[in-house]
This record gives C-alpha cells, structure tokens and sequence, in this order.
C-alpha cells in the first residue's frame, strides 16, 4: 500500500489540552493543513513528540489497511489528541477510515466524509501496553486508481538507488587520482610537481576524517538532509572547476593551478564525508543489510568502473587532456544523478522500514508484514544534554566489537593496496599489464567480496539473519587473521627501481597469477568483513533490548566513521609496510 500513496500523520497534540480541546469532537473544518497544526503547537511536528505510524495487513492491491499510533520515545506514553488523514502523490487527500475496536477516544471527521481521524475530547489517553484506551489501530480503505507518489518505494528499486549512490560516494575521488598525468603536466615547473599526489591524497583523507568525526553530532533531521543537498551540489562544483581547468579555462600559473585544485579536494573531502555518513545512516534505519550493502558493493562498483574506463582509454592512447575532461565530466553527471535520486529518498526508505521490536502498539498481528510511514523518516529523539551523550555512549559501547572488525580489516587492506602492491614485479609478461591487472583484480575481488553475504545468505543458515557469519567476534577473529597477509606479500619480488630489504627473503619466480590470486583473496576478505560487520552493527541491543531505527541511524554513522578511521590507520601501516620491504 505505501508504494502507491503517501500516509501523513498530520499532528499529535502530545499533553496540550488546551490544543486538543480546540478540536474536540469533530472538526468544523477539513482543510486543517500539517503546516497548520505545526504552526499550532510551537514549531514541532508529530514525529519531534516521539509518534510514529505503523501499517499492518497491507493488500497487495494496496487498497486496505490498519494504521496504528506508535510510541516511538519511551516518554511518549501519552497524547492528548491527533488529526490523521492520507494523501496521493499529488498530495490530495484520500481514501477512507473507519475506527477498528478498541479505538476509545478517537472519531470520524464529519466535515470530512470519512476522510480524517481525529480525537473526541481532550483527556490525556495512555499508549502504555496494555491500556484500555490504547488506540490499536483504524482501517484506511483507498480507491482504485489512486496516483502513486513518486518515490521508489520497491525493494529492487531502492536497492538500485542505493547501489548508485554507493557509486556516488567514491566516484568524485576515483576520478581525480585517474588524471596523475593531466595534473602532472598542469603542474610542471611547480615545486608540487612530483609530490601533489600525496597532498591531494593527505588533504582528502584528512579533510574527510575530521568531518565525519563532527558529523556524529546530533542535529535535527531537515538540518541533515539540508547538509546532505548541500554536499552533493559542492562535489559537483568542485568537478565543474576542475573540468573548467582541464579545457584551459584558468589561467597556466602552475602554483595557483595546485592551490585551487587542492582547495577543491579539500572541499570535496568534506562534501564525500557528509553524504556517506548520512546515506549509511538512512540505509541503517532499515533492519537486515540490504541497502548498506548496496552503498558498500556500489563503493566498489565505482573502482571496478573507473579502472576499466582508464584501461579503455590507454588501450585507445588518449592523451591526459581529453582523458582528465572525460573523467572529470562524468563525475559531474554521476553527482547530479545522485542528488536526484537522493531527493526522494528518505520517504521511500521510510516506506520500507520494519517497525521496532520494542515498539508499543505491536503487540497484535506481530507476523503480518509491517511497513513504517513517511513521519519516521522525520522522528528523532527529544534526548539532550547528559542523556544524549549517555545514549550514544551506549549505542558505541554495543557496536564497538564491530567498530574493531572494521577498523583492523581496513587497516591491513590499506597497507597493502594500494601502495606495496603497485611496488610488485611482474616476473613475466609487460610490468604495465601487471600493474593494471593487480588494480582491476583488486577492485573486482572488493565487488565479490561485498556482494557474497547476501548470495550466500540464500544458500546458508550461517550467512542469513542472525547467522553466525554476524558475530561480532567472529569478524574480529577474521579481522585478524587477515594480518597474515602482510608476511605473504612481503615474499614477492618487488619493481628493480627499489631496492628490497636483504633482510626479507623473497620468491623470486612467483608466478603473476598467483600474485594476482593473492591480491583477489585480499580485496574479497576486505570487502566481505565490513560487509557482514554493519549488518551486524544494526542488530545490537542496548541493555537486552533491540534498538530504534533513529539508533541504527546513528550506529551507521558510527561504522562509517569505523571505515574511515581503518582507511586513514592503514595509509598509515602502509608507510611501515613499505619501509620493512625495502631499503
């Protein structure tokens, strides 16, 4: 029912009588707007009071269905009155209600015809489990030929637009270090002429880190969506610059040409930062894995893509300028299309939430396929101060074993890839061939990686729903052993332009595919830990109880920021890395 009409919780008095009182009995009026009613009640729409909806027994035509009031705060456990109605995607109201049994308190709309729900006196009514006066639902019946909002609101839809927003999230970057030999002409006769690689790299990461550290901080939802719009419109205003460069638009000082481009990766660090930890925040909402793995396995779509774009146009010898516009012009079209189909997103997501296990007002029909409405995507909890601190302390204290599975994952895959494996010598074949088969390999086994969980989830008990697979020490135990790689690696031949640590033995005739086999094995144990690990991170409980979809948004931001630490942590390793294979 919710992939064709929008349902509009339009206000919940909560504890204001006097408000309530107002409306008590019928309304005499049935034009009553959400913007009214939030205007009424000092700014704060339903989900800021802690109520959410929750739609059970939905049709497969979509036609009928029972609404029921949640509690979504555990402070919420009373209300004083409401306004309910539906609209299409053209947001006209329709559809309508009829009071199931049980729904003490509450009445038609006369002025309505049906079409609204509403409260029939100012008492304060109790959502407690349990109370007498505990509204358990009402019936919303909607005629055929409603039009369907314009929302992806499948499962297969949004998997897609999460896959494409993972693509996204990388893409932008992937782009700009695909044109060293475009910047490294731009830049010639600087004195970052050999270097800016490294400051393009260190400002990135660095940038990217500290935003996302700040970006754990709580704000309201519209403020987060505001950031996230904000973002995607900056990422494409960097690449329009850098495209306006390419063609030749700026100036040929080589200083100021390093000095813009820098700034631009500075600001485009920022901008990645914001749009992940909110797209991983949004995907976490939904119980299971689905759309956070889509983000990961579009993440590594995005390398797969770019490496066989830059082995597509050496093999056609196209010259750095062209090359570096058409890098930089399809990071452009792959920002806007993500920041269209980011619009609609939150309330597509919200129409595919599974309510909360500790949820009041659950306790009937506990089996029947339940679909979370567009207010949630608004609600988050009125916590402040010591107690908001105290909360999210406890969200981190229950993810933390999967925090470490990520971080110690990421730390040995960044140690080795990208920086010691370009270091390895193809003992037989073109070293070049070598070098873009090691990249494209990597990149390929990161996708198989990523994607594994979910084919496997479909042949194995271990890989399903609460599987073993998701154990949070398991994954530290796979975390660790990963670190095995380090001395395999360290045994292969390395480029003669280095000169590789007596000290370190070496297998001299090691055969390319089996490096290449090697270096499959790591990037598909890379992508398959994280994987599992924020599947996991979204199922952990706080004090024996399973946690709200606004705190599975906030574990999201915490793995998130998990996945970058273990990035910055392994550039780190890397250094060590490289220094104990060579001298």
């Amino acid at each position: 029912m919710i992939g064709w009409m929008n349902l509009v919780l339009a206000a919940v008095l909560a504890l204001a009588p006097l408000l309530a009182a107002g409306f008590s009995g019928s309304l005499s009026f049935c034009e009553t707007t959400e913007q009214d009613m939030v205007s009424d009640m000092g700014g704060r729409g339903s989900s800021a009071l802690g109520f959410a909806l929750q739609t059970t027994n939905a049709t497969s035509n979509g036609t009928l269905t029972t609404i029921a009031l949640l509690a979504t705060d555990p402070a919420s456990q009373l209300l004083r009155g409401l306004l309910l109605w539906a609209t299409d995607a053209d947001a006209k109201r329709v559809g309508t209600w009829k009071l199931r049994d049980g729904s003490a308190g509450y009445t038609l709309v006369d002025a309505c015809s049906g079409g609204a729900v509403s409260h029939t006196s100012s008492a304060a009514k109790s959502f407690a489990a349990g109370a007498a006066t505990k509204p358990d639902g009402f019936v919303l019946t909607v005629p055929a030929g409603a039009k369907a909002p314009v929302v992806p609101t499948s499962t297969t839809a949004l998997s897609a637009v999460f896959l494409l927003q993972g693509v996204g999230m990388l893409f932008p970057w992937n782009a700009l270090i695909s044109a060293p030999d475009f910047f490294r002409a731009k830049l010639d006769g600087s004195r970052f002429a050999h270097s800016f690689e490294n400051w393009f790299s260190v400002t990135f990461l660095v940038v990217n880190l500290a935003t996302m550290a700040v970006a754990l901080a709580p704000v309201s939802p519209r403020t987060d969506r505001m950031l996230a719009v904000g973002s995607f419109a900056v990422n494409a205003g960097v690449f329009v610059l850098l495209l306006a460069i390419a063609v030749g638009f700026l100036g040929v000082n080589p200083e100021l040409v390093f000095g813009v481009v820098l700034a631009g990766v500075a600001a485009s660090g920022s901008a990645t930062a914001l749009v992940q930890t909110h797209l991983f925040a949004v995907a976490s909402r939904v119980k299971g894995a689905a759309y956070t793995s889509m983000l990961l396995v579009g993440q590594a779509v995005s390398g797969v893509t770019i490496c066989l774009v830059q082995l597509a146009l050496q093999l056609a010898h196209v010259e750095p300028k062209p090359a570096a516009v058409f890098y930089f012009s399809s990071a452009i079209v792959v920002v806007l299309a993500c920041l269209l189909l980011y619009l609609p997103l939150g309330k597509a997501v919200a129409a595919t939430e599974m309510p909360d296990s500790d949820d009041e007002g659950d306790d009937d029909d506990d089996d029947a396929s339940s679909l979370a409405t567009s207010s949630i995507t608004e609600h988050h909890t009125l916590l402040t101060g010591t107690d908001l601190v105290t909360r999210r302390l406890a969200l981190f204290r229950a993810a933390q074993p999967y925090v470490w599975a990520v971080v110690l994952d990421f730390t040995v895959s960044l140690a080795l890839f990208p920086g010691f494996t370009s270091l390895l010598r193809a003992t037989s074949g073109t070293q070049s061939t070598f070098t873009a088969a090691a990249f494209l390999v990597f990149n390929l086994g990161d996708t198989l990686g990523r994607v594994l969980p979910s084919l496997l989830s479909r042949i194995s008990p271990v890989f399903g729903e609460g599987g073993a697979a998701f154990n949070s020490r398991t994954l530290i135990a796979a975390s660790l052993a990963r670190f095995a790689f380090l001395p395999a690696f360290l045994l292969l031949p390395l480029i003669d332009s280095v000169r590789k640590n007596p000290l370190v033995p070496t297998w001299t005739g090691a055969p390319p595919a089996v490096v290449l086999l090697m270096i499959g094995a790591l990037a598909a144990t890379s992508g398959m830990v994280p994987t599992l690990a924020l599947a996991g991170a979204a199922n952990v409980e706080v004090a024996g109880r399973a946690i709200s979809a606004a705190d599975r948004g906030v574990v999201g931001r915490i793995m998130t920021f998990a996945m970058l630490l273990g990035l910055a942590a392994g550039a780190g390793f890397g250094f060590v890395v490289v220094g104990a294979a060579t001298v």
